[in-house]
């Protein structure tokens, strides 16, 4: 994720900025029309389009810097002190700037259709074409547009770079910040993709929103890893696109159980957002449908998770739609994605933001959603990956997949899979992996006995 998970609203390293070369050396006394800019930003086909100035984000520094401090950040290593100042400061990209353009562009492709036990959940944001290219476009043509009527020196940047793009969201009024850390907006609710292009124009800047989330925590509570607080911010080490994109070792035992059956990403917390999803339900039996989903969501989110939270409409938006002109995948396989080689990777994904995970990491996230959905049709896909698989992270995972099937049914097979691959591994951590699922087959007593009891989760355990 970008510059900052608290003040940014990216999931993926740098890919994307573009300078854009100085056609006037000084930029003219009188301020560009604010207004023709925004003009220029529909023209350039986005949704939305705000100004505010370049002067530097003080507060949001400090608060990064202590986000960081207080290792919120996971193991994102490229996330430092000295990246958050420099991101802080949008002169330091562009020593003349004095206005940032923000612009946003919807991604709402409608509602999530249910599948099978067999599929795995992808995030709204990877059900199509990679946006970095499609945002990348646009915003170049923006830019251009701006040099070509105003003059001036521009760098623009796509959910990339050192640029607290949220931030400068906020403060340029395009939405507010919720305390599920996106920008919530008026007409899409935080289903938008940011953009800013940084220019030497002096632009008349916009006033921030003044709206906030007030005492609404339907995201807190609804998070089943715990990892939003009340406080507008986010636990990076507990989040599942967090642990499904990022996080490159093993997802930690403790929390795999609430990963579910998400293999890239996670929309939990804007599912449960009614400023998010109220401009996407056009009809009362739609909003019922919406509410009662969300009781069940917050249900099945662990008590102590809920208490500290407590103090299909398939039409899409016409300037999403290049997004998804090849189609809208919104789940995969589970079964196909445990196998995935790097071939299929290549193919399949190719312009797609769902390369941001490698390939392992998808075998890895299935075999977690395949224990998850827990059922004993799974073991022979699981025990192949178990015994065969080629990264040790993968078998690991598909061995604690297989002891949540044998806790919860039995399955001598499962056993008899474990058993096996513990004789032949060589790897230490697969080891440790595979005794931990082992561990189930002590506490099984009979087919739902053991229904309202966790599966052993390796915690406090030692070899």
């Amino acid at each position: 994720m970008p510059d900052s998970w608290p003040l940014s609203s990216s999931n993926k390293a740098p890919q994307w900025s573009r300078r854009i070369p100085e056609a006037v050396a000084t930029v003219a006394s009188d301020p560009a029309p604010s207004a023709r800019v925004k003009q220029l930003g529909r023209d350039a086909c986005f949704d939305l389009c705000r100004i505010t100035s370049a002067s530097p984000l003080h507060v949001e520094r400090t608060r990064y810097l202590q986000w960081l401090a207080n290792g919120r950040h996971g193991a994102m290593q490229w996330m430092t002190p000295e990246r958050a100042r420099r991101s802080s400061d949008p002169a330091a990209v562009l020593p003349e700037a004095r206005s940032v353009v923000c612009v946003g562009m919807s991604y709402w492709a409608g509602h999530r259709k249910h599948g099978g036990p067999l599929t795995g959940k992808v995030a709204r944001y990877a059900w199509g074409a990679d946006y970095h290219t499609v945002m990348g476009e646009r915003l170049e043509r923006l830019a251009t547009s701006l040099r070509d009527e105003f003059g001036g020196d521009s760098r623009w940047y796509v959910d990339t770079g050192p640029i607290m793009d949220k931030a400068l969201a906020a403060r340029s009024g395009l939405g507010w910040y919720g305390k599920n850390t996106n920008i919530l907006t008026e007409k899409f609710g935080s289903f938008v993709l940011l953009g800013e292009i940084i220019t030497t124009l002096e632009l008349q800047p916009d006033e921030p929103s003044q709206k906030d989330c007030g005492a609404c925590r339907l995201c807190v509570a609804a998070c089943p890893t715990g990892a939003l607080g009340p406080d507008y911010s986010i636990d990076a080490n507990k989040c599942i696109s967090y642990l499904t994109i990022e996080h490159r070792a093993a997802i930690p035992m403790e929390l795999r159980a609430a990963v579910g059956t998400w293999v890239l990403g996670c929309d939990i917390c804007q599912d449960v957002c009614p400023p998010t999803m109220e401009p996407h339900l056009e009809s009362s039996a739609e909003r019922r449908e919406w509410a009662q989903e969300m009781r069940q969501i917050v249900a099945k989110t662990p008590a102590e998770v809920r208490k500290r939270a407590n103090p299909d409409r398939d039409e899409m938006g016409a300037q999403s739609a290049p997004l998804f002109s090849n189609g809208i995948r919104q789940e995969f396989d589970l079964r196909w994605l445990l196998r995935l080689t790097h071939d299929q990777y290549l193919e399949t994904f190719r312009g797609t933001a769902i390369r941001r995970a490698k390939v392992w990491m998808l075998r890895r996230n299935a075999a977690v959603a395949l224990g998850n959905a827990g059922d004993e049709c799974y073991v022979t896909d699981l025990r192949e990956a178990l015994l065969g698989d080629d990264h040790p992270i993968v078998r690991g995972h598909a061995a604690w997949a297989l002891g949540q099937i044998g806790f919860r049914h039995g399955t001598e097979a499962a056993w008899e899979a474990l058993e096996l691959a513990l004789a032949r591994e060589e790897d230490e951590e697969v080891g440790r992996e595979i005794v931990v699922a082992q561990a189930g087959r002590a506490t099984f007593t009979k087919p739902g006995g053991c229904a309202d009891r966790p599966a052993p989760s390796g915690r406090d355990r030692s070899y």
